[in-house]
């Protein structure tokens, strides 16, 4: 797999958030894509409008799970109750910010490492 990112220049990802590390939430399989393309000196950018910049975060499964629901309780062939491993219900992962060359949003390209420069802006902005 790794010889075929030789004939690839440039990889775009989008996302559903860029959190105030510079961490990037995406869709399941993104993370490893570009731990590929960053093996391969291949440049990874992320597209993202500024109002998915967030510095606050809240992941579904562990609100669930601090609530006690057994949401993610299945039933066995021995009739006993196990947890399911939270990979299975999760369909978004975290990029690390060291695999990210740079997030294009519509004002202008940012290293990931800026992230909370661009949510001080936006701060700003509204107000």
């Amino acid at each position: 797999m790794i010889k075929s990112y030789n004939f690839c220049r440039l990889v775009l990802l989008g996302c559903s958030a860029i959190l105030s590390n510079g961490c990037v939430v995406a869709d399941r399989g993104a993370s490893q894509v570009a731990l590929v393309a960053a093996a391969s000196n291949v440049p990874v950018l992320v597209v993202a409008q500024t109002l998915k910049f967030v510095d606050r975060v809240r992941f579904h499964l562990e609100s669930f799970s601090l609530l006690g629901h057994d949401l993610f309780k299945v039933q066995t062939f021995d009739r006993s109750a196990r947890e399911v491993s939270a990979l299975i219900g999760e369909r978004q992962e975290t990029i690390p910010a060291d695999l990210v060359t740079a997030v294009v949003t519509e004002l202008r390209i940012v290293p990931p490492s800026s992230a909370p420069a661009v949510l001080k802006a936006k701060q700003l902005a509204i107000g």
